[in-house]
């Protein structure tokens, strides 16, 4: 059986699939902009996170641990992708003039945690209900709910709930702690080249960072580069029809290689392959990434990354508290999964409908397409 491999393909061609009609009945809007294949980049990489997580459950459903490199890579892989579009819309943003620190921390906390204490209150309601299905009893312990809500900005561990991890509900969110970091260093960033005179010091300060960095997670960080090196260049950069269609070829050949080989996550290898294919994908010709589904994927990506493991916890929790006696086998659980799995994709959209979008800071009139595209990042 190829499981992972299907399941893969199931995930993206429900997404693909579903995009443009759920779109339409959620009120989904595509902005226009110079860099729209952007978009693009963070469906894909949002529903490369998706599979990886909806593949080990169903292999764990298929009673196989054995987790192919391919099944790993691709969650390493979407996020790896993010913390590039980050480093490049922010570094942009960065050499567009001083920043507005009051301005820039507000819109980053209406993009990001309205959302983020959403999902987490449903995470730590369904695994505080796992808990009382296992134990029979409802216990509340106020240090673990402070802990969950703290995680996204801290970094600490995803913990548990009465004893129930909220690993496999929203243990993704790790990675908006190291979001915020970089989002840390973006007013230095703007200093540096409003003001070159403080270039020596302010580049000094960063460097002390990244070693410090480099202590805790030597891998993790150097992600955001390949973006940020691409926001210093884009300005330069001009390349012709021809040459764009062969930058896409090559960034596609360098995330697949990354996919198919079995490397260290988020090691060298992973990033040099990251440093070369992100640029030749941003650059690249970009038709297969603005496609209308992936763009509209693109827009509730951050709704996607943080509600996808919600269905599946669920299933989860029925198939081993709820009723456990009629899931005894492979086959009912399957079954049960082809019933619930199109709750998938219409919980993405009511999420960014009623949650994430009533809380984006609205763009200022008169900003370049470009501009308003630098300050929507997911």
């Amino acid at each position: 059986m190829y499981l992972p491999e299907l399941t893969i393909a199931a995930v993206f061609a429900a997404g693909l699939a579903l995009a443009i009609p759920l779109g339409r009945i959620f009120g989904v809007q595509l902005q226009p902009g110079r860099y729209t294949h952007i978009d693009g980049m963070r469906a894909i990489a949002a529903m490369m996170v998706m599979s990886s997580h909806y593949s080990k459950t169903i292999m764990v459903i298929a009673n196989d641990t054995n987790f192919p490199p391919l099944v790993t890579a691709l969650g390493d892989i979407g996020v790896q992708i993010f913390f590039c579009v980050t480093g490049f819309l922010f570094t942009r943003k960065a050499l567009a003039g001083p920043v507005d620190i009051p301005k820039f921390v507000v819109s980053r906390v209406r993009r990001i945690v309205p959302l983020y204490l959403f999902c987490m209150t449903i995470a730590v309601a369904i695994a505080t209900w796992i808990s009382v299905k296992q134990k029979g009893y409802l216990t509340f312990h106020f240090s673990d709910i402070l802990y969950a809500y703290g995680t996204g900005f801290t970094g600490y561990p995803v913990g548990d709930m009465q004893g129930v991890s909220l690993l496999g509900i929203i243990g993704q969110v790790w990675t908006l702690h190291w979001e915020w970091l970089f989002y840390l260093c973006v007013p230095f960033l703007s200093a540096i080249f409003v003001k070159p005179k403080w270039f020596g010091w302010l580049s000094l300060f960063i460097v002390l960072c990244a070693i410090f960095q480099v202590r805790i997670a030597p891998q993790v960080w150097l992600y955001f580069i390949p973006g940020a090196l691409c926001g210093l260049a884009e300005r330069k950069i001009k390349i012709s029809t021809s040459a764009q269609i062969l930058l896409a070829v090559i960034g596609i050949a360098c995330f697949a290689a990354s996919l198919t080989s079995n490397l260290v996550s988020y090691g060298l290898v992973e990033f040099a392959l990251c440093l070369v294919g992100f640029p030749c994908l941003l650059f690249g010709h970009r038709w297969l990434l603005s496609l209308k589904p992936l763009r509209t994927l693109g827009e509730v990506s951050y709704s996607i990354y943080l509600t996808h493991l919600f269905v599946p916890a669920v299933f989860w929790a029925i198939v081993n508290y709820v009723a456990p006696q009629h899931f005894g086998t492979v086959g009912p659980k399957f079954e049960l999964a082809m019933y619930i799995a199109p709750l998938t994709f219409p919980l993405f959209f009511v999420a960014y409908a009623l949650v994430e979008r009533p809380f984006m800071a609205r763009r200022e009139k008169g900003v370049t397409d470009q501009i308003a595209q630098s300050r929507a990042e997911a």
